[in-house]
């Protein structure tokens, strides 16, 4: 006799996909639209302001950006709630995810020149091969490196580099104002990223002097 509980678990895996693909395909693109409309609207406002002073000043022009800022937000409210409807993901396909995430913060974030902050990634893992708890830990190390960098290191470049397979490594690198390594070992965010490393067996190692640059070293055991 079926279980009535597999009947209710699955209706409800059905309205999660539905809630999820409406969010992929009905609010999400016209969100990417706006904001490219807006940004290509304050590149013409800058352009055209540096010659014709007449045209609309700094004040409409910070409106339009401050419009992209939050169109951006929403962007990124909407890709939280799509992962958080949609079925469970793991290896990469939520190491995608969680990279687009932090990507979109990256877009809302200008460097001291006025330029979206730069967010480099090389290399390749075999993701799926990789137990579900330890592929889950390191992606969420990893993008919390980088949102510390974001909001910490006044850096204008952020470079992830995924080593070789068998050498079960990431750096998170950013060309920042740097800090004393000692300085954070009882900082509440630090020793929590070292919990979860710790709990895959793997190892936490940050490098880092005043002046930059700062290196978070990530490795996991086999």
């Amino acid at each position: 006799m079926a279980d009535p509980m597999d009947d209710v678990e699955e209706s409800l895996r059905l309205q999660r996909t539905e809630i999820a693909g409406q969010i992929h395909d009905q609010i999400i693109p016209p969100l990417f639209a706006a904001r490219m409309q807006l940004e290509a609207l304050a590149g013409k406002l800058r352009a055209s302001g540096e010659s014709d002073h007449s045209l609309p000043g700094p004040v409409v022009l910070s409106s339009v950006d401050r419009a992209a800022e939050f169109v951006v937000q929403s962007m990124m409210a909407a890709r939280e709630l799509l992962s958080d409807v949609s079925p469970p993901t793991t290896g990469e396909r939520y190491w995608q995810q969680q990279i687009e995430l932090v990507s979109d913060l990256l877009s809302t974030r200008l460097d001291k020149n006025g330029q979206p902050i730069k967010l480099d990634v090389s290399g390749d893992f075999p993701w799926d091969t990789m137990p579900t708890e330890t592929s889950i830990v390191v992606t969420n190390i990893v993008t919390e490196a980088i949102r510390n960098a974001i909001r910490h290191s006044h850096a204008d470049r952020i470079s992830v580099a995924i080593d070789s397979p068998q050498s079960r490594q990431i750096h998170v690198t950013d060309n920042g104002r740097g800090f004393d390594p000692a300085s954070i070992k009882s900082n509440h965010g630090m020793m929590l990223m070292t919990a979860r490393a710790k709990s895959i067996g793997g190892q936490l190692k940050i490098d880092s002097k005043f002046g930059g640059p700062t290196r978070l070293t990530i490795a996991w055991p086999k």
